[in-house]
């Protein structure tokens, strides 16, 4: 019996189903009473959740809640502890695009985006299951039904022609498919992982912060391919403009509570919902409170009565009015009846617990002098490298103000940076920084604290890949100091003494930050900051930035970020 070419676009007859039936057919996803451990501790507990067929659901929660690791579960990369993931009908993938593809040497972004959307994958079964129908094994007939028909459904088939198209309309050069992604630019390779999500056919996608250092264009094609995709999206996300325009239904994972809190409505009517049940929560409990007050106090003076009514009987045993000393005796035990219905009343009150205070950041900047009036002047500045090129570039950022760095992905906004800093040269032209400019950064790649020991470089004593020594040398605390800040910055005792490569990025961008709080700085430069910190840290970040009197240069393509700094003015690249 003949293979079929999976790379063909006549597939064959065997077990056809076309794409547009599979997507029309109902498809649904669910967790039932679901734990998971990591590291040793209980990340999730007791989740149940419903994924309907057009769901575009949400999923939010503070940095290290398990967002992450639920789409790793949904997904059967991660076996739950207890429960069971279910999909049905049973044949349908589920796919997910997490954040950090490495970069490689070998692999190339064609590679790259067959890996990410599983056809890679289920063309290797497909090939395997081809080989094995000449063993006439019992099975193979079926095995290789399946294979071909997961072929299809990931859209095999077609992604070829689907990739080359949408490397098109994003602005990529087809040519850089080929080239190794370790070569590609950071621009570059955005643009390939957007079109691996965009060229996605799996039943259900799980996305985990897609908008990350995608420019407008992308978020604008990205928010269309949500709208248009033939079945359920799970996302985490905290891009809030994203989150408007996509959101369906919001899933909330807290720390403190088991579970997992689902609202039914878009990001805005969640917003809403969220602050009115929380408003409705503290009011309980503060009615709960005062009434559980005022029966304690109504008690105890009962039964302070009954106890002087008592006392002034002892007082006077020689007493001969027998009926006073009866209606006294009387009068106490009604008081102390009187407590102890009261008493009943209060164990009967319905408890209600006090609302979980969430762990917020607090973030303020240590500001050194003002000092030059001009932080940094470029005079007709070029970079070139490969084929690529910027400039020339002739700017003065003056001290104090505020300019954002625009452009569509590739445009060289990471590179300007990274010569305003002087991590750069140029190839041509000059630049100059002010003699008292002192600058706090938040890179792109968050590589300020990284696993090397920096002895070969600097002549320092080693110190060790953990966190903690790091940040101890860069800030010039001691251990015990720095432990206590970062602590406050939600960097957990146990990431401490962990290499710095194995922290998730939030913890890096948490640990960055804390920099801020400890080192004088009166120029910051921000290289998407929000990729990768939850919308509270997002929030009192904006708040810091607010009351920061030095200067600020920031890429962002978070909207509802830049437009919460108040940029005075713009540079557009590209």
């Amino acid at each position: 019996m003949a293979a079929q070419n999976p790379s063909s676009s006549d597939p064959g007859p065997r077990a056809l189903v076309s794409r547009a039936a599979i997507s029309r057919a109902p498809v649904s996803l669910s967790l039932k009473s679901v734990a998971v451990d990591r590291g040793g501790r209980r990340v999730l507990t007791n989740v149940n959740l419903i994924v309907g067929h057009e769901a575009r659901l949400a999923v939010v929660g503070a940095n290290g809640v398990g967002k992450t690791t639920l789409l790793a579960v949904m997904a059967g990369r991660l076996p739950p502890a207890d429960g069971q993931v279910s999909v049905n009908p049973p044949t349908v993938t589920v796919g997910l695009l997490d954040q950090e593809p490495q970069r490689s040497p070998t692999e190339t972004g064609r590679q790259l985006i067959a890996r990410r959307t599983g056809v890679a994958a289920a063309q290797a079964e497909f090939e395997a299951a081809s080989t094995a129908l000449a063993t006439d094994s019992p099975g193979v007939d079926d095995r290789y039904s399946a294979a071909l028909a997961r072929w299809q459904q990931l859209g095999g088939f077609e992604l070829e022609v689907t990739v080359e198209r949408l490397a098109d309309e994003v602005g990529l050069p087809v040519d850089v498919l080929s080239r190794p992604t370790a070569t590609l630019s950071g621009g570059q390779l955005t643009r390939v992982r957007l079109i691996a999500i965009m060229a996605s056919r799996f039943g259900v996608a799980l996305l985990d912060e897609p908008t990350n250092n995608l420019d407008g264009h992308g978020l604008d094609m990205l928010e269309r391919w949500m709208g248009e995709y033939q079945g359920p999206i799970v996302y985490v996300s905290h891009d809030r403009r994203f989150l408007e325009a996509t959101a369906l239904s919001v899933a909330r994972l807290e720390e403190h509570r088991d579970g997992i809190e689902v609202f039914n409505g878009g990001w805005l009517d969640y917003e809403q919902l969220a602050a009115t049940a929380r408003r409705q929560a503290e009011q309980r409990f503060q009615e709960y409170t005062t009434e559980r007050s005022r029966l304690e106090q109504v008690a105890q003076r009962r039964r302070e009565w009954a106890d002087r009514g008592i006392s002034r009987t002892k007082k006077r045993p020689a007493d001969n009015d027998r009926n006073r000393r009866s209606y006294e005796l009387n009068s106490a035990a009604n008081q102390m009846g009187a407590a102890k219905k009261i008493s009943d009343r209060l164990n009967r009150l319905e408890k209600v617990d006090k609302p979980w205070q969430q762990w917020e950041l607090r973030l303020s900047i240590a500001e050194s002098d003002r000092g030059s009036s001009e932080v940094v002047v470029l005079d007709r500045v070029v970079v070139e490298r490969g084929e690529f090129r910027l400039g020339p570039i002739s700017e003065v950022v003056a001290a104090g103000e505020r300019l954002a760095i625009d452009g569509p992905n590739g445009s060289g906004k990471t590179t300007l940076v990274d010569v305003i800093l002087g991590q750069m040269p140029p190839t041509s032209g000059t630049i100059t920084r002010g003699p008292s400019v002192r600058f706090g950064v938040i890179g792109q790649s968050r590589t300020r604290f990284t696993g090397e020991s920096r002895t070969e470089f600097t002549g320092q004593p080693k110190v060790d890949g953990a966190l903690l020594g790091q940040f101890s040398e860069a800030s010039g605390l001691t251990d015990s100091d720095a432990r206590s800040l970062l602590a406050k910055f939600g960097v957990d005792a146990e990431a401490l003494t962990r290499g710095v490569e194995t922290l998730s990025p939030g913890q890096r961008t948490r640990a960055e930050l804390a920099l801020f709080q400890v080192t004088g700085v009166n120029a910051i430069v921000l290289d998407e900051p929000t990729n990768h910190l939850d919308m509270p840290a997002i929030e009192q970040l904006e708040r810091a930035l607010a009351t920061f009197s030095g200067t600020l240069i920031v890429v962002s393509h978070d909207r509802r970020f830049r437009q919460e700094l108040e940029v005075e003015r713009t540079l557009r690249l590209g």
